[in-house]
């Protein structure tokens, strides 16, 4: 199983849960500390903003959904109304438009930017190029979506996903890849917490070997919560693997962050390369000797999971004091989202002698999963004592969990504990400001309070 597979589990379960979450509770934020004290126009005002700031970098799907939720307490707000009526144009619905535009020429109709609105064409077009160069990218003719990219955009596309697209699809260009690089670059200056400009340029600086070092440090912090990441961060290292000048960085790497498969994988990368491996397979492998254990592991390794298990527990027929078939079989169950099962194979691969260390940190994985799955099943039976409860102790765990924070405001909002919803919001966009889901969640949870309080 390639280290890549962990973050894709955990992405997987991550939006299970976080589905069943925001299908219970909006979670919301407040962006300044002295906003807690704030009126409810005020706090109004910053989703307004907020919105307007999304709209101008083209991210108009998640514009729409705030100043939806802005007339959800303000049906006639003038500046949602004709924010949603313009965004919907940009999206390509005339029908949506149009909708808000009634309601703008019934309450507002000496609007002077009604007619600006009814003036701008309906961007279907647009849209239809966008999806074309989209297409003619995945399908490898990257010349020829730069090609409807720049007659639409120049040397300047919005920010946001088309920003991101545009210098995607430039970097594969050898030619101007420098350009690509220089403008997430830019993005990155302009918008330091975005995640997905990041790893854009993370990935993109990886595929070359004069800049490996400083992708791979802007992967990193990402690769446990963005699938993306992950498999790039994966690849480079595989990559670096077989150039002998990185054997001291991949050294130092997997000291800072031990990961057995990922440490077996790097071995058998170095090892094909005609590189002497600083960590030998059956070190990394949890010590496995055995012609049965190194098959059921070569298995786990090429993402044969079903045959990976069964070899594992054949050997653990046999004997179940194994305790490299309890470890593998402890991976196995992780990607199987069996997070329960997973811990107790791991604490018994352990007692049976696998060094802690390569398997305390997939231990710990798999006890924070289980006790974020408690949470969510909690939430589903509409136990909110028992939902906070479990996401208290995931948090405990994983102070900085954003997966954790949402589970957490999802129970105390759904529990009507909204003041303490408004905390854990705070915190969330404080680690995470472009968090959609938080922004979205904003005004929900003040909507909310105010229904209790009328």
């Amino acid at each position: 199983m390639s280290s890549a597979a962990p973050d894709r589990v955990h992405a997987a379960t991550r939006s299970l849960l976080l589905a069943t979450m925001c299908a219970i509770a909006a979670l919301h934020y407040c962006a300044q500390t002295s906003a807690q004290s704030q009126p409810a126009a005020s706090m109004q005002q910053v989703l307004l903003d907020r919105a307007r700031s999304l709209a101008a970098r083209n991210e108009n799907a998640t514009a729409i959904q705030l100043w939806q939720q802005v007339l959800l307490a303000d049906p006639n707000n003038q500046e949602a109304l004709e924010g949603l009526a313009l965004a919907w144009r940009r999206q390509g619905s005339l029908q949506q438009s149009e909708k808000y535009l009634l309601v703008l020429l019934r309450q507002y109709p000496r609007d002077p930017r009604i007619a600006a609105i009814e003036a701008m064409p309906v961007q279907t077009s647009v849209n239809a190029r966008l999806r074309q160069a989209g297409e003619l990218a995945a399908q490898g003719q990257a010349a020829q979506a730069m090609d409807i990219y720049r007659a639409l955009y120049g040397n300047a596309p919005p920010d946001g996903d088309i920003a991101l697209a545009y210098y995607e699809t430039e970097a594969s260009l050898p030619a101007q890849r420098l350009a690509a690089i220089a403008g997430l670059r830019a993005l990155m200056a302009k918008y330091p917490g975005d995640a997905g400009n990041a790893i854009a340029l993370g990935r993109i600086l990886t595929e070359d070997p004069s800049t490996r070092v400083e992708g791979i440090g802007l992967l990193q912090p990402y690769a446990a919560d963005s699938a993306a990441a992950g498999r790039a961060l994966h690849q480079a290292l595989l990559w670096s693997a077989q150039d002998p000048a990185m054997a001291p960085f991949l050294r130092q790497y997997l000291e800072q962050y031990p990961n057995a498969n990922l440490q077996y994988e790097i071995a058998q990368a170095q090892t094909q390369a005609g590189i002497s491996p600083d960590f030998t397979p059956s070190a990394t492998i949890g010590l496995a000797k055995t012609p049965e254990e190194i098959a059921a592991f070569r298995a786990l390794h090429d993402g044969k999971t079903l045959q990976a298990e069964r070899l594992f527990r054949a050997i653990l027929a046999s004997n179940t004091k194994d305790g490299p078939a309890w470890a593998g079989l402890g991976f196995v169950q992780e990607h199987q989202q069996k997070f329960s099962a997973a811990e107790t194979s791991f604490l018994r691969a352990e007692h049976w002698g696998v060094p802690a260390s390569l398997v305390r940190k997939p231990l710990l994985t798999a006890h924070f999963w289980k006790t974020m799955q408690a949470g969510s099943d909690a939430l589903q039976q509409k136990q909110w004592s028992a939902a906070e409860s479990a996401y208290q102790d995931a948090l405990a765990q994983r102070p900085n969990s954003l997966d954790a924070m949402q589970g957490m405001a999802a129970a105390l909002l759904a529990d009507n504990k909204f003041d303490a919803a408004t905390l854990v919001d705070r915190k969330l966009l404080q680690l995470d400001p472009t968090s959609r889901n938080g922004w979205r969640g904003l005004l929900s949870a003040w909507v909310q309070s105010h229904k209790a309080d009328a």
